[in-house]
């Protein structure tokens, strides 16, 4: 949906993640920063991009 609608005043997201692991949330990072920059119109490939590649590290690491 992201990819194909503007997100610009409708989703107010970062290039961050929230993870929950052994009942605590935290939030990751999804490059240094990623918290504090809002994905944007031009950005929001790059934000896509970035978390699937978290997601997919990430179960990779669960293993």
């Amino acid at each position: 949906w992201m990819l194909n609608n503007p997100i610009e005043g409708v989703l107010e997201q970062t290039f961050s993640t929230e993870d929950e692991r052994f009942g605590q949330t935290t939030i990751e990072d999804l490059k240094p920063g990623g918290r504090d920059i809002d994905v944007t119109d031009v950005k929001k490939k790059e934000y896509v991009d970035m978390m699937v590649k978290w997601r997919i590290q990430k179960r990779i690491d669960e293993q």
